[in-house]
């Protein structure tokens, strides 16, 4: 509770709200059930939330903002590092220097468990209850009438965004999972795993009515509250996942031509202050930077000191000689005669000054997913310009190709851009059908079954009617 407040204190700071206790209610949704699982939730948490917390501007901002201040912690939980983490060691980015971290060597051997413990409490249990926290801010919200409306949509469209997100990276990881989207604990204990379509129909329902709620404008300073332009980015992303070319150029279109966004240089891309961000999530603890950095980096200058997870020998040979990317993003360090290499897209691991935010969205993936749709349009020209818009800022020169290696040349620019974050490299090789191939070299008895993570074990046990992914007991 003490973390929250600090939380709450760091935005009331700039200006956000100034009612403390309102926060530490809507974060104790989150940690009622530490116990148990959010299928299995007992009696219904939003019993302790107030009436009059969404009859009052500042406390349902409060509310809404107690979500963020959910996925941000010290933990390594999926929406402060997990995400890049856990799905790097299973596609070709990262190998564990410690390989006696057993959940580790699962991800990176693609030969998970079900009794994985990243799965239970670094995902799935954190997820849904971030996911519970959405849905009684919408539930709530849709009733709220009294609020200036405004207000109400901005906090209404945030919440439907949320939840959006989080099923896109539920989906993507487990499959098919439970459609939990009320506060309704009685159905919700006993709630089946929903199919994977019906999941996207819903994200994608929760993002056109949050579209139509939000404005361009952001409500905070460094873009630490999503806008309208926040939205239709996860859109874009999610019309690239199911195949729909043209909404995917629209949505882009919107992004990128805003006006709003501009590519920054590479040494400001994941400052605070940097014009590309869409997007970013502000830490929680004051003195704590991004978790992502402790977990990537050397924790200290010893000439020993290895971070967790390196970046392997595959992903290093696949930069293009010259490119900035290489020598900006990647710290070398030798140790005992052997090289690493090490993500440093985020540079500050020690505990002090927040200096960083943890970059969610930025445009230049807009970009990237805009080139991908022309190019399944067979607008070589169009993708390749913004491709070579990429590549320019890298210190690259143009690339050239036609309709058959052009899918080749927006897979190698992906990994390059987007390397270590937020999965991105995993759901690639998934989507595009390519993951068995590529990660073969490192797993040759990889199976199609290994591409989905395990439903985890305490989960199954607490609801019958949830099945495991095939593969799997």
């Amino acid at each position: 509770m003490k973390k929250i407040i600090q939380h709450f204190i760091a935005y009331s700071r700039r200006g956000l709200t100034k009612k403390v206790w309102i926060i530490c209610i809507i974060s104790a949704l989150g940690s009622v059930t530490s116990c148990s699982k959010f299928l299995d939730v007992g009696q219904p948490q939003d019993r302790i939330v107030a009436e009059d917390v969404f009859s009052d501007s500042e406390k349902a901002t409060s509310a809404v903002l107690g979500i963020y201040s959910q996925f941000m912690g010290t933990s390594l939980w999926y929406s402060s590092g997990g995400i890049t983490i856990f799905t790097g060691l299973s596609a070709d980015e990262f190998y564990n220097t410690n390989t006696t971290n057993s959940s580790y060597n699962e991800l990176r051997t693609n030969s998970l468990t079900s009794k994985n413990s990243v799965l239970d409490f670094n995902i799935w249990d954190r997820a849904y209850k971030n996911i519970y926290q959405s849905n009684i801010c919408i539930e709530k919200l849709r009733a709220a009438q009294q609020l200036p409306a405004g207000v109400r949509n901005q906090l209404l469209g945030e919440s439907l965004f949320t939840r959006a997100f989080i099923y896109f990276y539920l989906v993507n990881i487990f499959g098919d999972v439970p459609l939990i989207i009320s506060t309704d604990y009685e159905l919700n204990t006993v709630k089946a795993r929903d199919s994977s379509a019906d999941i996207y129909a819903q994200i994608i329902k929760d993002l056109l009515e949050a579209e139509k709620l939000m404005a361009d404008a952001y409500v905070t300073a460094n873009r630490v509250r999503p806008n309208l332009k926040t939205v239709q980015a996860l859109l874009s992303r999610v019309y690239l996942y199911s195949e729909q070319w043209d909404l995917v150029i629209s949505k882009s279109n919107e992004v990128i031509q805003s006006g709003i966004y501009s590519l920054d240089p590479l040494n400001r891309v994941f400052s605070i202050e940097g014009n590309e961000t869409i997007w970013q999530l502000m830490p929680v603890q004051p003195s704590w930077n991004t978790t992502e950095a402790r977990q990537l980096l050397p924790l200290s200058t010893s000439a020993s000191a290895l971070g967790q997870l390196a970046l392997t020998d595959h992903l290093i040979s696949s930069f293009e000689t010259g490119d900035l990317r290489k020598s900006n993003f990647i710290l070398n360090k030798t140790v005992n005669s052997t090289l690493y290499s090490f993500a440093q897209k985020y540079k500050a691991v020690a505990i002090g000054t927040v200096s960083e935010y943890y970059k969610v969205f930025r445009l230049a993936e807009q970009y990237l997913i805009r080139a991908e749709a022309y190019a399944r349009k067979n607008n070589v020209e169009a993708a390749l310009a913004d491709i070579n818009t990429i590549r320019a800022r890298a210190g690259l020169s143009d690339m050239t190709g036609n309709s058959q290696d052009i899918a080749a040349i927006i897979e190698k620019e992906r990994r390059a851009e987007l390397f270590a974050e937020w999965g991105h490299r995993w759901f690639d090789l998934k989507r595009t059908g390519r993951a068995l191939e590529v990660l073969k070299d490192k797993q040759p008895d990889i199976a199609g079954t290994d591409l989905l993570y395990p439903v985890p074990n305490s989960v199954i046990l607490s609801n019958p009617f949830i099945t495991q992914n095939q593969g799997y007991e």
